[in-house]
């Protein structure tokens, strides 16, 4: 499988010195202070590590004083990111739901270091914001930043009507939250065990109305065509894992002939490929599966039932099956 790059792109820090600018403060001395280079600021395909982000981001978070630094960074960031590929994307999709998953598919050409995923139980679909790397910190107001670019495009794409059921938050509660409740505009659940968004069926499945399918496919051959300089596979095994990968991520069965498809090739010749590497289209598409089993059954509140439904299994039968043979245990056994 790919190494995750655990980058971000330079539009990001962009954002910071902006903000920095917003506050009074000379951005060359945040540079200076972080090693950012001209070079890197110049070029807009430039990615950097998040590590140099969480550079810049703890020295402004210092020299600024503000304390609710996340919330007006990801405020600015709206103003300045509205015309970018994935709000593009988003606001020619047909409903709101489409438009989240999209948003999941090609987050990686803004970052991967947090990574969206969903769940629906009772009415509610949860989106939670998961991170990439749990080596690196998350302060709080990366996060509050984080759920603002999610909450502001949803904003626009229901001109407004979109009304979050709550945001949870796995930090403390600040001691004021007045600029919360300001920018959200919905109850907030501090200490949470996940960073997460809740709304309610029917806005999930929200018509947009400005939506254009036929511009929609072509941003999405362009974003795609992003993603694939970026994280070019190296190998057949690692493209189709990565297709498997974003397949189910999205809800979609990703089926021998449709992953085929997709890198332009027959069926028959892509198991040929992979037979001379080593490797069979199941054995890599059980791996995905299992990898992302042992992530949702660390969630509790994602039913077996659910898991299977989001592996892309007809039933959870077969679900039990498959996980017995893979781990020697039942699902239910391993998650007590």
């Amino acid at each position: 499988m790919r190494k995750q790059r655990v980058s971000v792109s330079i539009a990001l820090v962009r954002i910071l010195l902006q903000y920095a600018s917003s506050r009074g403060l000379d951005p060359s001395i945040i540079q200076t202070a972080t090693g950012l280079t001209l070079d890197q600021l110049e070029n807009p395909d430039t990615r950097v590590p998040v590590e140099q982000l969480s550079n810049v981001w703890r020295e402004l978070a210092r020299r600024s004083g503000d304390q609710d630094f996340g919330l007006h960074v990801g405020e600015m960031g709206d103003r300045l990111s509205t015309g970018g590929i994935l709000s593009s994307v988003m606001m020619n999709c047909s409903t709101v739901g489409k438009a989240l998953e999209k948003l999941a598919h090609y987050h990686d050409l803004a970052t991967d270091f947090v990574r969206l995923r969903f769940s629906r139980q009772r009415g509610i679909v949860h989106c939670v914001w998961e991170q990439a790397d749990t080596g690196i910190p998350l302060d709080r107001h990366y996060a509050e930043a984080v759920f603002c670019g999610l909450i502001f495009p949803l904003r626009r794409l229901t001109q407004g009507q979109l009304q979050p059921v709550a945001i949870h938050l796995t930090h403390h509660q600040p001691d004021d939250t007045i600029e919360h409740r300001r920018l959200f505009g919905c109850p907030l659940v501090f200490d949470s065990p996940r960073n997460e968004l809740l709304l309610r069926s029917e806005d999930w499945d929200r018509p947009i109305l400005l939506a254009n399918a036929q511009l929609l496919n072509k941003l999405e051959q362009f974003a795609q065509e992003m993603l694939d300089r970026l994280y070019p596979p190296n190998t057949w095994a690692e493209q189709v894992v990565h297709l498997v990968s974003k397949s189910l991520a999205c809800g979609e069965k990703p089926a021998l002939d449709t992953v085929a498809g997709e890198l332009a090739i027959g069926p028959r010749q892509l198991q040929n490929k992979l037979k001379e590497e080593g490797v069979a289209y199941q054995t890599l598409l059980d791996d995905v599966r299992k990898e992302m089993a042992l992530k949702y059954l660390s969630e509790p509140h994602i039913t077996v039932c659910d898991i299977a439904f989001l592996l892309g299994f007809s039933e959870q039968s077969a679900f039990n099956h498959a996980f017995k043979r893979w781990t020697g245990a039942t699902p239910g056994d391993y998650r007590r």
